[in-house]
């Protein structure tokens, strides 16, 4: 049905007859029956963001309104699966009444104060009850327009959107109707002697309000200080022409037996049929009056009623037709003839008459987003000309907002060489064909949405023509009734490389810090309007694994990625954000350099003399660290932990000043990525430094006292003799019979770095058989033992005081022989975290020690282990030269713990007045009655013995052995030096003396001399004080 409407407004016209009609003809959004879920009474199905919508829908499972993405044309709903849905119209459906939306309603209705509304429109118009004044007024952009009559109108007559004011002139009514977007007034003329009338034919209006009001060629524009408030496109009448007599013309549309449908029976002020008579309007604006003039040939016609607009609209151009017999003339959203139909294709009457229409759609919510599923174009199909349906294509079409909107302005505006897609359409009610939705949905429409949404733009144009503009096809639309629809997810955007850990926020600048970890995080986020979005990871530089892909996390939140194991050196890494589909781009570069190995461990030295009481000690230490470089040394004085720090790039000092005893010091190094060294451990005693300390040196020579100066001596249980040692020599070694074991208290911290070497000789294999272990109450902390079931010497370590400890055991790789004497020695390293088994000097085995250790504190056991009072593992077979050091001894030194140990005192005779041995492990000095005593160097009285020369001392036996390295001590006086030699201490054999010191001659010169078997070795060449 044409409509009068100039296209003064880029109105949501759809007339409420027309508007009736099309509410029985629409689709319902679900299938017959099917109702939306909701979640709990009365819960709103409209969210304020797209966030909060989203949520909403997938907990309601029910698509929810975005109100901040509403306009007048637009609606956005959040969809149960994630996706957003946008329906962008060609003409406005809802307006905005204290902040609520709701749609258009332009039905009329008397307020309290007695002007007339229509109940809601996007524009503010209000319309007198009738009486003096204006009857239409409209405000907007920061001003008022109204029109009145030049005299009081009657009482007006509502019904629906309009109100009638009667014979404003004899046979003419002022008719006023509310527009989706403004309003519209038209002049009926119902007779012929009206339509004489000169107040007819040059109709006056007054004009009121503060707007500027211009009139011209292309209609009325009515603006105040905020811009457009409205306008009205050139004005049109039309007279009640019927439609003519069927000629047989099968393609005039005249053809009911054919199915072919008739033109509109009657004109309305909705517009003329397809046969009434169309001519211009003048309007004329000048100070305070408008005055409208009808062409003549509309008022000299003979079908009346006659109609006469204008239209005032505040929207212009969201769809226009163009006409090629009015190539200059701007249709604006058909608020002229063709008024509330969209045409397409050939008038009714004349088949070269071409009309196409173009649509405009708002589609800002689109921009940077991705559509998915089907983007489509449904417009509501009024009629076609044809029962067997038309072929209607879709184009796009440059913008309406930046081009003129008439046939010439578009002309070369119809893109892409061709339409998007053809569909045929049937509409057609003489055919039983009425009226129904066309869904233009094909690829190309989606694909030029998502090129428009790729580069941000906020709108696009689609224009239909005819998909053959000869041969008098046509079909018209219902603007009102025309939608873009697309289905969208947002892209991801704002990738952030945030922070490392270890290593702090992003460094952009290369190398960048330091990090100790083979596999540290790195922190990333990114945005998706969807709510949800992926972080991937790019890493480079010596190891550089695959892109990483990030679980789902929420838009913004940062997300974190552990690398694998990467290779020590520098690296960069940065991230993008991705749904899956599409992704941002990469951020900038993120800088680490990776650091996993530890400095040198620490070299310490003392550099002072050798400690005494109270006085100050300084230690050197030393390290190096050949990738990020040292950064400070940590150390503990006599406690295993990192109490003080100094920083250093390779050497430093610190002095302090020990307790007496023995002293350790624990020192680590740390480099500028944070890792630390093996620790080192530095022991020394005040009074004396060594490496090793011997803390027990048993020689079981027959006793088992301890050589090592610690009093350590052995206790015996039974079963225990003295046999032959390895070389032969007579009860030289312990022998253990496998009933009982000796012991003594504890030698070493066991948590510390130590030694224990001893020789065993096993006479039988068929069990475990420990030589040394250290014990706790539960068990021992080190067994140095044979296992019988392995046939193998061992080494193993405990890692609790408890029951049922782990162990970490290292054995030897070859078997035990039976009846022959080894060198057995372990040594334990907690702090390079190593335990060694060596056998006859060379090393056997080895491995990691996997717990920390413990201090057995209970007993030292020789010949068995077992705890505090409770024995094991007994020992069959002899034992010999046991010792113990805290510490650890070299290669070399263990070789020569076989057949070294410290010091012993084996005999030590201070002649004060007798011949008594102190030690008690050898025999006196038989002294002759006629002894004579003197005073010692010290002047204590008969504290030494005097010769004359002519006589000696004896001892029942040997007091050493002279095949094993000894140290021999004596304070001697020379009364007189002759040439003779003197002997001062001897040890005889069955011929000839082992040793013997005295004085000898050389070339009559006296040296102090120490004969071994006869070889003379001169120790000292010095003249002798006389």
């Amino acid at each position: 049905m044409p409509s009068t409407r100039s296209p003064w407004l880029l109105s949501i016209v759809a007339g409420a007859l027309l508007a009736s009609a099309l509410q029985v003809a629409w689709p319902p959004d679900r299938a017959a029956g099917e109702q939306a879920k909701s979640c709990a009474a009365g819960l709103s199905q409209t969210a304020e963001s797209e966030s909060a919508a989203q949520a909403l829908a997938e907990s309601c499972d029910t698509p929810v309104e975005v109100l901040a993405a509403a306009t007048e044309t637009t609606r956005v709903f959040a969809q149960p699966s994630g996706d957003f849905t946008l329906e962008s119209w060609a003409e406005p459906r809802w307006t905005k009444r204290n902040g609520s939306w709701r749609q258009i309603d332009t039905m009329l209705a008397v307020g309290a104060d007695g002007l007339v509304r229509p109940v809601a429109s996007t524009a503010d118009v209000v319309f007198s009850p009738g009486g003096a004044g204006a009857f239409a007024t409209m405000t907007g952009a920061g001003a008022t327009f109204s029109l009145g009559w030049p005299s009081a109108l009657p009482l007006g007559v509502i019904n629906r959107d309009t109100i009638t004011y009667p014979n404003v002139l004899p046979d003419v009514d002022l008719v006023v109707r509310a527009e989706k977007s403004g309003f519209s007034h038209l002049l009926v003329v119902k007779t012929a002697a009206a339509a004489r009338n000169p107040a007819v034919r040059e109709t006056r209006y007054v004009v009121g309000g503060s707007a500027d009001v211009a009139a011209g060629s292309g209609g009325v524009v009515i603006s105040g200080p905020g811009g457009v408030l409205a306008g009205a496109p050139p004005a049109l009448a039309w007279d009640s022409a019927p439609p003519p007599v069927p000629s047989g013309d099968r393609r005039s549309g005249l053809l009911p037996s054919n199915g072919d449908h008739a033109p509109d029976a009657r004109s309305s002020v909705r517009g003329p049929t397809e046969t009434a008579a169309i001519a211009p309007v003048s309007v004329r604006v000048a100070h305070d009056a408008m005055t409208v003039a009808a062409a003549p040939e509309v008022l000299d016609s003979d079908h009346f009623p006659i109609f006469i607009d204008p239209t005032y609209d505040k929207k212009w151009n969201l769809w226009a037709p163009v006409n090629d017999s009015n190539p200059d003339v701007p249709w604006t959203s058909g608020t002229s003839w063709p008024r509330e139909v969209a045409r397409v294709g050939s008038n009714y009457d004349n088949h070269g008459d071409i009309w196409r229409s173009h649509f405009y759609f708002d589609t800002a919510v689109l921009a940077g987003r991705r559509l998915t599923g089907t983007t489509s174009v449904d417009a509501y199909l009024v009629h076609t000309g044809a029962c067997g349906g038309e072929s209607i294509g879709i184009w796009q079409t440059n913008s309406l907002a930046s081009n003129t909107a008439t046939w010439n302005g578009m002309s070369g505006k119809w893109l892409h060489g061709g339409a998007l897609q053809t569909k045929v359409g049937k509409a057609n009610s003489s055919c039983g064909d009425s009226a129904t939705w066309m869904s233009f949905n094909g690829s190309g429409i989606g694909d030029q949405v998502q090129r428009h949404a790729d580069n941000n733009y906020t709108s696009i144009t689609f224009g239909l023509r005819m998909g053959s503009e000869s041969g008098g096809h046509w079909a018209k639309f219902d603007p009102a009734n025309v939608k873009l629809k697309a289905t969208y997810q947002h892209k991801p955007t704002s990738p952030v490389a945030i922070r490392t850990a270890p290593g702090g926020n992003c460094s952009t600048t290369s190398p960048g810090p330091w990090v100790n970890v083979a596999t540290p995080t790195l922190y990333g986020k990114a945005s998706d309007g969807d709510g949800s979005v992926k972080v991937v990871f790019d890493v480079n530089g010596p190891t550089s694994p695959a892109e990483q892909l990030s679980a789902w996390t929420n838009s913004g939140l940062e997300r974190g990625w552990t690398t694998p194991t990467l290779a020590e050196g520098n690296y960069n890494w940065r991230v993008r954000g991705t749904d899956g589909t599409d992704s941002t781009g990469w951020t900038g570069l993120c800088y680490l350099r990776v650091d996993r190995t530890g400095p040198t461990t620490p070299v310490i030295a003392r550099t002072s003399g050798t400690p005494t009481v109270g006085q100050p000690v300084t230690l050197s230490f030393t390290s190096s660290d050949a990738r990020s470089g040292m950064k400070q040394f940590a150390y503990g004085i006599g406690v295993d932990a990192k109490q003080t720090f100094k920083a250093s790039t390779g050497t430093t000092s610190v002095t302090f000043t020990p307790e007496t005893g023995r002293t350790i010091v624990y020192v680590w190094a740390q480099d500028n990525a944070g890792n630390y060294s093996a620790r080192a451990a530095f022991n020394f005693f005040t009074g004396r430094i060594t490496e090793a300390q011997s803390q027990g040196a048993w020689r079981l020579d027959g006793d088992g006292l301890d050589d090592s100066g610690q009093g350590g001596d052995l206790t015996f249980g039974t079963g225990i003799g003295y046999g032959p040692d390895r070389k032969g020599n007579t009860n030289a070694a312990m022998t253990f019979n496998g009933t009982g074991c000796a012991e003594t208290s504890p030698a070493v911290r066991t948590d510390s770095e130590y030694t224990i070497a001893g020789w065993a000789k096993l006479t039988d294999k068929s069990g475990t058989r420990s030589l040394v272990t250290q014990a706790g109450s539960a068990r021992p902390s080190v067994y140095l033992q044979y296992h019988g079931g392995n046939d193998r010497w061992e080494l193993a370590l405990t890692s609790g005081d408890v029951d049922t400890p782990s162990f970490a055991i290292v054995q030897a790789s070859a078997s035990t022989p039976l009846g022959q004497w080894q060198h057995v020695a372990g040594t334990v390293d907690p702090v390079a975290k190593v335990m060694r088994l060596y056998l006859d000097g060379r090393l056997s085995a080895e491995g990691a020690i996997p717990f920390p250790l413990w201090n057995a504190q209970r007993r030292l056991l020789v010949g068995c282990a077992g705890g505090a009072t409770t024995s094991w593992f007994p020992f069959q077979g002899s034992v010999d030269h046991v010792g113990i050091w805290q510490g650890l001894l070299s290669d070399n030194q263990i070789a020569r713990a076989a057949t070294e140990l410290p010091a012993g005192l084996v005999g030590d005779w201070k002649m004060r007045g007798s011949g008594v041995e102190a030690t008690g492990r050898s025999s006196d000095i038989s002294v002759p009655e006629d002894a004579h005593w003197a005073d010692d160097q010290y002047g204590r009285v008969e504290s030494a013995m005097e010769f004359d020369g002519s006589q000696c001392v004896t001892t029942a036996g040997p007091v050493i052995r002279t095949d094993e390295s000894f140290s021999l001590a004596a304070w001697v006086k020379v009364a007189a030096v002759s040439t003779r030699n003197q002997t001062f201490l001897g040890q005889d054999g069955n011929r000839v003396s082992g040793w013997y010191l005295g004085v000898r001659h050389s070339a009559g010169v006296p040296y102090w001399a120490l004969n071994d078997e006869g070889r003379r070795r001169r120790e000292f060449d010095v003249a002798m004080d006389r």
